[in-house]
C-alpha cells in the first residue's frame, strides 16, 4: 500500500529510499527504483541532489513511459 499511496506529491517514499540508500550500497552498487510514468525528471533531480550517485538514468517501458530509475553509487 505504501508504494501505491506515496503522499500528495507521489515521491515521498522514493525520497526516503534515495536519502538512505547510498549508505547501504557498496561503492559502485546499483540503485534501481520502479517509478511512475512522468516521474523520471523529478527522480533524477533527487538522485542528483545527493551528490552520491553517478550514471543516473531513466528506463522507459514498451509504451515509452518512465518506468525505472537507475543510478550507481560513486566508487571510492
Amino acid at each position: 500500500a505504501a508504494a501505491l499511496f506515496a503522499g500528495a506529491g507521489g515521491l515521498e517514499i522514493i525520497e526516503r529510499i534515495v536519502a538512505g540508500s547510498a549508505d547501504r550500497l557498496a561503492a559502485g552498487g546499483l540503485l534501481a527504483l520502479e517509478i511512475g510514468a512522468g516521474q523520471g525528471a523529478d527522480v533524477l533531480a533527487l538522485l542528483d541532489t545527493t551528490g552520491r550517485y553517478v550514471s543516473a538514468r531513466v528506463q522507459r517501458d514498451l509504451a515509452g513511459r518512465d518506468r525505472m530509475a537507475l543510478a550507481e553509487t560513486q566508487s571510492s
